[in-house]
Order: C-alpha cells, then sequence, then structure tokens
C-alpha cells in the first residue's frame, strides 16, 4: 500500500473536484447526518482517518482514473 499522508493534511475543499466527490459519496455511505458530512468536507482529509478508510479510498480513487 503506497503512503498517502500528503494528501491528508489537505483540507478537503482544496483536492481536485473529482476526488473531493468522490470523498464525498465515501462519507454518505457511513450515515453521517448533513451538519456532520457539511463538517467533514470542511476539515483534512485526515481527520476523516476515523469514518473512512483513507488508502484503500484513495487507491480505488487513483485506480478509477487509471481506467
Amino acid at each position: 500500500m503506497k503512503n498517502y499522508s500528503l494528501f491528508y493534511k489537505e483540507f478537503i475543499g482544496l483536492l481536485p473536484d473529482d476526488l473531493q466527490i468522490y470523498v464525498r459519496n465515501a462519507l454518505l455511505t457511513t450515515g453521517l447526518t448533513e451538519d456532520e458530512l457539511e463538517d467533514a468536507m470542511n476539515s483534512r482529509l485526515g481527520d476523516l482517518e476515523d469514518t473512512i478508510h483513507l488508502p484503500s479510498l484513495l487507491e480505488k480513487y487513483i485506480n478509477g482514473k487509471r481506467n
């Protein structure tokens, strides 16, 4: 598994739009309320580590970009 720690420090709002959508869709599957989802989208990607599994999320995103 690759090291994505560089991404973890980034605010989600500064990530490419398609990655923001990918993260938002992953968060929607966790059962967050709309307020919690909004808070999550205003945080750093690394702050979501307890909510979504970031390495596998980023792997799926990158693999999808290749196809």
